[in-house]
């Protein structure tokens, strides 16, 4: 990936997530429900407005510590799937969920990725999440949404990795 896509990349990140964080909107633009069930991810169902995700004074906490904890414990356990490995397909896949008012991750959703394979391995990482400390606001436990990035890079001769799909 060029330096420029991978500065976009970044930057589209963090604005969909501090605009989020700011209460400015969503922290991605809606898919279409065509697009999610392409990747393998059902669309998430409207959610009630009491459980609609806010800005929070204390974000969720993933085992005490912060999103950049959680994002190693996905990278350490997420396995590039060998038919992907053989067609030559590795990227990055961006995923959106929420952590809800008992700290269980929701509404899993597919919003980038450049091939189905990489989705569904993202998305089964993300479903075995252990439970997180949920948010707060106004000393009231809130959802909190996220977006984040799953890298799936190719083997390189020094690790020897390989996948196990």
């Amino acid at each position: 990936m060029s330096p420029f896509r991978k500065l976009c990349a970044v930057l589209l990140l963090l604005t969909a997530t501090t605009e989020y964080a700011l209460g400015e909107g969503t922290a991605a633009p809606e898919r279409s429900g065509a697009r999610n069930r392409a990747h393998g991810v059902e669309q998430a169902s409207p959610v009630e407005t009491e459980a609609q995700p806010f800005t929070s004074e204390t974000m969720p906490r993933f085992q005490g510590k912060d999103l950049h904890v959680f994002r190693k414990w996905v990278q350490e356990r997420v396995r590039h799937p060998k038919r992907a490995l053989k067609r030559g397909i590795s990227g990055r896949v961006i995923v959106s969920f929420v952590i809800d008012t008992t700290g269980r991750m929701t509404q899993i959703q597919v919003l980038l990725s450049p091939d189905q394979l990489l989705s569904d391995e993202a998305v089964r990482v993300l479903k075995r999440s252990p439970r997180w400390e949920p948010g707060r606001r106004n000393g009231q436990k809130v959802p909190i949404k996220y977006t984040m990035p799953v890298d799936f890079l190719p083997p390189t001769k020094a690790t020897g990795t390989t996948g196990e799909n």
